[in-house]
């Protein structure tokens, strides 16, 4: 654990979402059970949109400041004909996500978007949300998430505790993009795409 901990202070100038999964049913998770059976929801979705040969992206809320609807882990997976499981907000984020979604699902590059609602007249002139806050969403496409997907489905079935790092922002000329991961399970690094 201290490789990954270690990773989070260091100089770099790049943000990373930190996202643990637990497959305990305990009475102090319950706050951990929503997200997982719509983790569960989405690789369900996620097995029958491969068999049926059809391209995907997951856009997921990696920082939230403000009032925001759902915070960093929501996640909600959008196939190429525009159909959605899971969701990033009230549903007031929804049909611009999954336009972004689908450019994502074409050029094959994930994309960070950012969606401020603090402003005033954001009410008059933006998506008219009034939250008073702001959401960044990072929208990956399927050939960047399959081994993370595979590792995932793989712990889910073994009940196995892991924590993942994935890259959606880098400043600066460094050799990371954003989509890289890291996933550990205790101490052991099981998927690095972080160079």
């Amino acid at each position: 654990m201290k490789q990954f901990t270690s990773l989070r202070f260091t100089s770099l100038r790049f943000t990373f979402h930190v996202l643990r999964f637990t497959f305990q049913n305990h009475s102090s998770l319950k706050h951990l059970l929503k997200p997982m059976k719509e983790l569960q929801e989405i690789l369900q979705e996620i097995q029958r949109l491969e068999k049926a040969g059809k391209r995907y992206a997951i856009a997921t809320v990696v920082k939230v400041s403000g009032s925001t609807y759902r915070g960093p882990g929501a996640r909600m997976l959008v196939s190429e004909d525009g159909s959605t499981v899971g969701n990033i907000s009230g549903g007031c984020l929804e049909s611009d996500v999954i336009a972004n979604a689908k450019e994502v699902i074409a050029t094959g590059k994930p994309r960070l978007v950012s969606y401020d609602t603090t402003a005033e007249e954001d009410i008059f002139w933006g998506t008219g949300l009034g939250c008073g806050g702001i959401t960044h969403i990072f929208i990956e496409p399927q050939p960047l998430l399959q081994p993370f997907l595979k590792r995932v489905q793989q712990d889910i079935q073994h009940h196995q505790p892991v924590t993942a790092a994935t890259v959606f922002e880098v400043q600066g000329e460094l050799p990371i993009t954003p989509g890289s991961r890291l996933m550990v399970e205790g101490d052991s690094v099981v998927l690095n795409t972080i160079p």
